[in-house]
């Protein structure tokens, strides 16, 4: 896996901020192991006994920032910011509002990788493109969710 990422995650909670590892590799890392989960694992399990204190999650890139703001309860947000030569020059441009109320809202974010193959030996894998968003279930239980991509 490459050690460096055009883009990376970071979680801001009410109480505690988590970032993806620069290698994405998870706290509970086990150099021995056939398989081990990306770092993202850190946020899952954070999430899940925390969700109401999820405040939003971030894909930070050297031109760019994607945030999911759930500061306003049920009415997620996507918000581009594209960052000029110093803060107060920064962009901000609202991709995605939520117009109906959701409920068990979560964020999605995944990475799709490819590898090339020669004379039968897989390369190493690289990223394509990040995907950020969230997805959450409208009054009648229909699930909704907006993704955006990152290329």
């Amino acid at each position: 896996m490459e050690n460096s990422f055009k883009y990376r995650w970071k979680a801001f909670f009410k109480k505690k901020v988590i970032s993806q590892h620069p290698h994405d590799l998870y706290s509970k890392h086990n150099p021995d192991a056939e398989w081990n989960p990306s770092s993202f694992r850190d946020f899952q399990e954070y999430f899940d006994e925390h969700k109401d204190e999820l405040h939003s999650f971030c894909l930070s890139g050297p031109d760019r920032i994607y945030e999911i703001d759930f500061s306003k309860r049920g009415y997620p947000k996507i918000v581009e910011v594209v960052r000029g030569r110093n803060w107060a020059s920064d962009k901000v441009n609202i991709v995605h509002r939520e117009k109906r109320e959701l409920t068990d809202i979560r964020p999605i974010y995944y990475r799709s990788m490819e590898a090339t193959i020669e004379d039968g030996v897989i390369g190493a894998p690289r990223v394509v493109s990040y995907t950020i968003g969230y997805q959450g279930l409208d009054k009648n239980g229909n699930n909704r969710k907006k993704t955006v991509t990152v290329l």
